[in-house]
């Protein structure tokens, strides 16, 4: 089959866009056998999957600049699916980490921030995939911390828990409906992880 020549114009062929927004789980989340390189392998040739993980960031954060990521000019129907994974920082403890830690009341007020600006934007709520933290098991994470200690790699989540359940409440049980009709899941039970 002849390729179209130089001069050959046709319509630009633009794949929908499924578009990853959270922190470094999110950010790393291409690495190898991550949960974003297997979806992207699973929609070759359908999607593009874009990675827009920021290392570090919370939801106080993430809403300032989720309208710089996604503005009002963007091609909403473009993106087919928009998922937002954040947790993990914002469950840092106050007195170890204030500047990642986010009470778990804003947690969810700035989740619902967020959705209401995706729709603002005409993101409508069946495109936007609420993905809780993942569970911490706090005896593991201790010894990993003690390990790491004297490097200071350590982050302390021991409230990382609370912040699982905090979607999955509010979308089950809240008598508001700002959660209790957006696709969501628990990371988690995805990954097998217990």
């Amino acid at each position: 089959m002849a390729l179209a020549g130089p001069g050959t114009r046709g319509r630009a062929l633009r794949w929908p866009r499924v578009l990853l927004f959270g922190d470094s789980i999110t950010e790393y989340s291409f690495q190898e056998n991550g949960w974003g390189a297997n979806l992207a392998d699973r929609l070759v040739r359908k999607c593009d999957v874009l990675n827009r993980g920021i290392s570090g960031y919370n939801t106080r954060w993430a809403k300032l600049i989720l309208p710089r990521l996604i503005t009002e000019s963007t091609n909403a129907e473009s993106i087919v699916a928009i998922t937002i994974f954040f947790g993990a920082n914002d469950s840092a403890l106050k007195e170890l980490n204030p500047k990642q830690h986010v009470p778990l009341e804003e947690y969810a007020s700035n989740l619902k921030s967020m959705i209401q600006y995706l729709k603002s934007v005409d993101i409508t709520e069946d495109r936007i995939i609420l993905i809780t933290p993942p569970p911490l098991q706090e005896s593991a994470w201790e010894k990993a911390c003690l390990a790491k200690v004297a490097t200071g790699l350590c982050h302390e989540s021991l409230l990382c828990h609370e912040f699982l359940y905090a979607v999955d409440i509010d979308l089950t049980r809240a008598t508001s409906s700002s959660f209790k009709s957006m696709p969501h899941t628990q990371m988690h039970l995805v990954t097998g992880i217990p």
